[in-house]
């Protein structure tokens, strides 16, 4: 039952209750004054009865549209829990990337730093080579002309 239907019940039974709460008073007056003519006492008894039949009537709908309330308060309760946790998850995820990030600039830097130390050492290399190399052909320049 969608709440339309439950609209549409209750307008009919409102419509309903009208015209039978008419009934009874005239026939409760009916059936006071005139105790001994038994078609007023039927006719107050059974618009009686259908006053008591539109008020379980109510209360069934009452009671139908209380019981999915609650249930789409659980439903909401719930998808707002599992939305909690899709939020810590997200956190959790997005903490993970900054330092998957932070990781791959930091890769970057290592890898500019060797790149810097491997030409300084290269340079230092090179110019001990050449230092030694000068170093000896001054050395042999200097004595092989002495002797």
């Amino acid at each position: 039952m969608s709440g339309v239907t439950y609209n549409e019940q209750l307008e009919a039974l409102s419509s309903q209750f009208n015209s039978v709460l008419d009934d009874y008073k005239k026939y409760y007056i009916f059936s006071n004054k005139n105790p001994e003519y038994q078609d007023y006492v039927t006719a107050y008894s059974n618009a009686e009865s259908t006053i008591q039949t539109i008020n379980s009537k109510l209360l069934k709908i009452l009671n139908d549209s209380e019981t999915k309330l609650n249930k789409l308060l659980q439903d909401a309760f719930d998808i707002n829990s599992q939305i909690e946790d899709e939020k810590k998850e997200n956190e959790k995820l997005k903490t993970n990337l900054s330092l998957m990030q932070s990781n791959t600039n930091g890769s970057k830097e290592m890898i500019s730093n060797y790149k810097e130390l491997y030409k300084e050492k290269y340079i230092s290399n090179v110019t001990l080579f050449l230092g030694l190399f000068f170093s000896t052909y001054i050395i042999f320049k200097v004595y092989v002309k002495k002797t």
